[in-house]
């Protein structure tokens, strides 16, 4: 007899940030944090109200869904060698649609973007 309910998995998601231990040449063991900077930007967000926001030397990104203010900012100095001030983080939320071509009914997915802010004079280049 098989069961109906499975016990809910206690594994987490992949977070773009992990916590390693580091053995130095005395012996000493130390933990470092390690950041994959290209899992945490996954796309510059090119909009009507990003474009605009340029303007004022500040950029949006997607980014991942389990990130954080210093996940971005760690990702943006290394990525486009600049130091933000600040960085906000909002999230997208999940919009239903219409697909009119197949008669049903979805929903568009959200996700999370950041506001980096850069220092007047300091530019990065979205192709």
């Amino acid at each position: 007899m098989t069961a109906l309910f499975k016990k809910k998995s206690t594994e987490t998601k992949a977070s773009p940030t992990e916590i390693k231990e580091k053995e130095s040449a005395n012996g000493v063991k130390t933990k470092a944090v390690y950041v994959d900077v290209f899992a945490v930007l996954r796309r510059p967000r090119i909009t009507e109200k990003a474009t605009f926001a340029t303007d004022r030397d500040v950029y949006v990104f997607e980014i991942a869904p389990n990130a954080n203010k210093k996940d971005v900012a760690r990702a943006v100095k290394e990525i486009y060698n600049v130091t933000p001030i600040k960085v906000n983080i909002a999230a997208i939320p999940y919009k239903r649609i219409d697909s009119f071509v197949r008669k049903r009914r979805g929903t568009k997915g959200g996700g999370k973007k950041a506001y980096v802010y850069l220092r007047k004079g300091d530019r990065i280049e979205l192709i």
